[in-house]
């Protein structure tokens, strides 16, 4: 990822995605999700999955995300490499900023 993609990218901040709920309501703002969003994973993954993103997305402060939720950490997870796996816009992961 070159400078000109992450400043383009969509910043989504593992800090502000301790919980489920709170990750849930980042990723909604973020990438303005639907008002029927559900709030749960299958939701999440239907909604993220059927999204046109123009945009890649960049996930930094990556360990924070369900650091205290390992069951749930570890389906967002299995969500993200899913996603990626099938779409040209990634998602990427960084530690740091």
């Amino acid at each position: 990822m070159n400078k000109s993609e992450i400043k383009e990218a969509i910043l989504i901040n593992g800090e502000k995605c301790t919980t489920k709920e709170s990750l849930f309501a980042e990723f909604s703002k973020k990438l303005d999700f639907p008002d029927y969003f559900g709030n749960n994973w299958d939701s999440f993954e239907e909604i993220l999955f059927d999204m046109e993103a123009n945009s890649k997305i960049l996930i930094y402060n990556f360990e924070e995300i369900l650091k205290e939720d390992l069951e749930n950490q570890a389906i967002f997870n299995e969500i993200i490499q899913s996603y990626n796996a099938e779409n040209e816009n990634q998602m990427y992961k960084i530690t740091t900023i």
